[in-house]
């Protein structure tokens, strides 16, 4: 598996590419427990189900992404209205963090990287 997590404040995008597997092998994004004023939030974007799970394919390599968020704010923005994350080939995505610069990530067997996108100094 190759993963790689990008943060903005409280949001993560988590990102895991299971390569390896056997198809059908069923592949779950878990989260945090929480206590008193603390709220964690998970929401697939893809390759997963809404209820976080999801199996590989026979493809060589199958990605999964999810929004996750740890939070003591009592109102926060929609999870979902924070981030955007597209596909864009194997392994590949573009991300882009509300009012941000998009950054590109590709994960293959080699490893991660995280590039910005046009018109942007750092990732």
């Amino acid at each position: 598996m190759t993963s790689v997590v990008l943060a903005h404040g409280a949001a993560e995008v988590r990102a895991h590419l299971v390569t390896g597997a056997d198809p059908g092998t069923t592949v779950r994004v878990t989260g945090w427990a929480t206590g008193d004023g603390v709220r964690a939030e998970l929401l697939p974007v893809l390759g997963l189900t809404g209820s976080l799970a999801g199996v590989t394919g026979d493809d060589g390599g199958t990605l999964f992404v999810a929004l996750a968020r740890l939070t003591g704010e009592p109102d926060p923005v929609p999870l979902e209205e924070t981030v955007t994350v597209h596909r864009t080939g194997a392994g590949e995505l573009r991300v882009r963090w509300s009012g941000e610069s998009e950054v590109r990530v590709r994960l293959d067997g080699s490893g991660v990287e995280v590039v910005p996108g046009p018109g942007t100094g750092t990732a």
